[in-house]
């Protein structure tokens, strides 16, 4: 099967510098506008074949119909010492193989279409305490910046 999409590409030494500067949603958003029209494209991350889909029926069928064909995901290498990394590493998008399965089945019936109507309510009042928060934050490190500027004027 043949897909569209960039060629892959070997890094010479002197680029990999300016290329592991662009993150990987930059590149994956770069490719679906060059792409767009596609149903899913190839291409690469230094080695490493990927596959976009643009296509919202055949991303459903891959995450909801077909998940058991699809259980894992990229692979990320964290320092496990940092406790942080930990939990992390244990979120359902970085588990593998049965983990996954046991987290899909397990968190599934928690988001039935009727469930998530009945959180609407509660999703909207806590995303506009959220809003009103980063607003006031927004508006006191404005204040500060505004004080520390008059401060330094006066010396």
């Amino acid at each position: 099967m043949h897909l569209e999409g960039p060629k892959q590409t070997f890094v010479l030494l002197p680029e990999c510098n300016r290329i592991i500067q662009v993150s990987f949603i930059t590149s994956s958003e770069t490719i679906y506008k060059q792409y767009r029209h596609e149903r899913m494209v190839g291409h690469y991350a230094f080695d490493t074949p990927n596959l976009l889909v643009n296509d919202l029926e055949l991303a459903k069928a891959i995450m909801i119909k077909d998940f058991d064909h699809f259980v894992d995901r990229r692979s990320v290498t964290l320092n496990t010492d940092n406790p942080i990394n930990k939990v992390t590493l244990n979120m359902m998008t970085f588990l593998k193989g049965d983990k996954w399965k046991f987290a899909r089945s397990t968190l599934s019936p928690l988001f039935t279409s009727g469930k998530l109507k009945s959180m609407t309510g509660f999703i909207n009042k806590v995303s506009t305490q959220i809003v009103n928060t980063l607003r006031s934050i927004q508006h006191f490190c404005i204040h500060q910046w505004q004080e520390l500027m008059e401060c330094m004027y006066e010396m």
